[in-house]
């Protein structure tokens, strides 16, 4: 049992690895340290890196709940990812060209019958945004 969970995650692991490495690094600014060659202007010699917060662009988390594609939990540590947010992710992973995210699909099939599934409580909500 242990096994199989290292093997999904290793599986998980391969696909996620670029895709956050790709966001963490669209998020960052750039990182000078201002003290070599006493100087404060920025330029390759004194450049560290990129650095940014642990955790996504607040600007851009409230564009998305804005549009509808993400809510907080009611504690706000946790988003949750609106259905046709999921169809966005999804198709976006689809026309990537990483390794593994074929599988990783695979393994979430089930959320294509979630995402085009029209519930009760879908109905509801979309009548209460035509008023």
């Amino acid at each position: 049992m242990q096994q199989e969970s290292l093997r999904i995650f290793m599986e998980h692991y391969a696909v996620m690895k670029p895709l956050y490495l790709m966001i963490i690094y669209l998020s960052s600014g750039d990182q000078h340290n201002e003290y070599l060659s006493n100087s404060r202007e920025k330029s390759k010699e004194n450049f560290t890196g990129v650095n940014c917060w642990n955790g996504f662009g607040f600007e851009i988390i409230n564009a998305l709940v804005a549009e509808g594609l993400l809510e907080f939990s009611s504690n706000k540590n946790k988003l949750i990812m609106k259905k046709q947010a999921m169809k966005a992710a999804r198709e976006v992973l689809n026309k990537i060209n990483i390794d593994g995210v074929d599988r990783l699909l695979e393994q979430r099939e089930y959320h294509e019958e979630y995402i085009n599934y029209i519930s009760e409580l879908d109905i509801m909500d979309e009548e209460e945004e035509e008023e």
